[in-house]
Parts: structure tokens; sequence; C-alpha cells
């Protein structure tokens, strides 16, 4: 069925066995040395229509995900949630709902403290086509990763984690056509390198602020 991919699981134990030999496998076929470099990130923009179910739904698929890479790989780096922007409401929302239940709540596959080793999410820029050019959305990019600075930082526990911009990028539809929408032109310019070197600029900016 279309989209079942993207539904909770029926089984949420299962789930975990699944992860469990994935990782299993990932080991004997690199080595626990090199797999232990790894960051298991759990799903992609949960808190969208990629994924079917719930925050709860989530917050236990995680549980249950990170449980089974631990039960392969004891000192494996686990995070999440890979949200989006945390400058929408909802996004923000989801964040910081997420770190509350890896702060309060025990795991339910195991009743244990909830791991957490790394915090991501998915700051986006915002171009647009205004008159006849392309002017792209580094404002958008930066309040997004700055919102989501402020989410952490609301927590002592979590604050020295890394954060990880698992998805930064000059705009939020990387499926998306320039006929469809001729603001993202600036792929096939120099916008695109220019855009890049502000960008990483600005964000190591903003890092050093939010210290």
């Amino acid at each position: 069925m279309a989209g079942a991919s993207n539904n909770p699981p029926k089984d949420y134990a299962m789930w975990g066995e699944l992860i469990r030999k994935f990782v299993e496998h990932l080991v004997e076929r690199y080595g626990r040395e090199q797999v232990s470099t790894w960051y298991f990130e759990v799903w992609n923009e949960p808190d969208i229509g990629y994924w079917h179910g719930t925050p709860a739904q989530y917050f236990k698929l995680y549980d249950y995900a990170v449980a089974g890479v631990r039960a392969a790989l004891p000192n494996a780096m686990v995070g999440g949630p890979a949200s989006t922007g945390p400058n929408s409401e909802k996004a923000g929302t989801f964040l910081y709902s997420f770190l509350q239940h890896c702060q309060n709540d025990k795991s339910a596959a195991n009743g244990t403290p909830i791991p957490l080793d790394f915090i991501s999410f998915h700051p986006k820029g915002q171009p647009s086509f205004v008159e006849g050019h392309v002017r792209m959305g580094i404002m958008n990019e930066l309040d997004a990763t700055e919102a989501g600075f402020r989410i952490v930082a609301r927590y002592p526990k979590y604050i020295h984690l890394p954060i990880i911009l698992s998805e930064a990028d000059p705009e939020g539809c990387a499926a998306c056509s320039m006929k469809t929408n001729p603001a993202n032109s600036y792929r096939n310019s120099p916008l695109y390198a220019t855009y890049t070197a502000v960008m990483i600029k600005a964000l190591f900016e903003l890092q050093d602020r939010s210290k």
C-alpha cells in the first residue's frame, strides 16, 4: 500500500528486533570500531507527512529503535528527531516535546533512561522570485537554526550535545522543479555556491554567539 512505510509499526518489538539485526549486520560487515563512529538518526522529519502517526508514536518508535541499535552495539551514537525547521510553531513544539520525552520519560522498549547522543533538525532557506530574479532566503535558515538552538538551551542536560543540521538547504523542496517554482533556478547558477559559502560562515558565527 502506498505510504505504508511511513506508518507506525504494528509491532514495536519486531521493529526493535529489525533494527538490532540491521546494526548487527553492519558490525559484522564493517567492524565494531568503524560502526561505533557512525551516527544513528531515527527517521526523517516525523513532524510532517513522512510520519503518518502521532508524536507519541514517533517517541515510541525512537525508544525501540535506539534500544535495538544499542542491543547490537552498546556504544553506538543515537539521536534525532531530524525534524523540520524549529522556527515554525509545529516543528518547534515537536522538537521541544521530543527533548521532554528523552529527559523525563523511561524508554517504552525497556523502561530505562532514553539515550540521546545528538540532536538533529533541518533548517531551510526560502528563495523567492522577485522582479525577474531569484532572491535567496538566508534569514529563514538562520532563524530556524537559532530557534533550534534556543529550544535545546532550555535543557541543561543536553546543552553540550552535538547539534546536527542533518539537512541544511537553500530551500525546503529538493524534489520541486524549476518549472513549478522559478525561484529554484538558483540551482543552475552561481547563486547556489555563493549561498552555501555565505551560509556556512553565518552558521558558524551563529554557533559561536550561541555558546
